[in-house]
């Protein structure tokens, strides 16, 4: 019975190295991106970013607002503090879903472009793969 955790793990190292070995990936059909340096460097990025800040900057006048009202009792205020809260958090998922959705579309047309078979996040990999950001800030802007 002690041994059957060993077993099971010795089976899983082989048919990883099975799958790997048949897949064949080469360093040259890995690509890399970095996502610091595409938030930064995108103009699009930058722009929906923008964008939540002006979202941003116009609830919290709302909130002013609304705590400068004395005509509101406290439970109001708090409803509508939640209320608006939550807009800006529906907006910025809204942003981030329309920045992934450009994302994985540049991703998937430089990738293809370039015959590549895999694509990583740069903090993943040590050694080796294709550095496509610069490809993939062009695409998105």
């Amino acid at each position: 019975m002690k041994y059957i955790p060993w077993l099971l793990a010795a089976c899983l190292v082989l048919a990883l190295i099975w799958v790997l070995s048949s897949q064949a990936v080469t360093l040259s059909n890995v690509g890399l991106i970095d996502m610091g340096k595409i938030l930064s460097e995108s103009q699009y990025a930058q722009r929906l970013n923008d964008q939540l800040s002006e979202k941003y900057d116009q609830l919290v006048s709302q909130l002013q607002a609304t705590a400068e009202s004395a005509e509101i009792d406290e439970n109001e205020k708090a409803e509508q503090d939640r209320a608006i809260y939550a807009e800006y958090l529906r907006f910025r998922q809204e942003l981030e879903t329309q920045f992934q959705a450009a994302l994985d579309r540049a991703i998937a047309e430089v990738a293809d472009e370039a015959n590549l078979q895999l694509v990583l996040d740069f903090d993943l990999v040590r050694y080796g793969g294709k550095d496509i950001s610069d490809a993939i800030i062009k695409r998105l802007d």
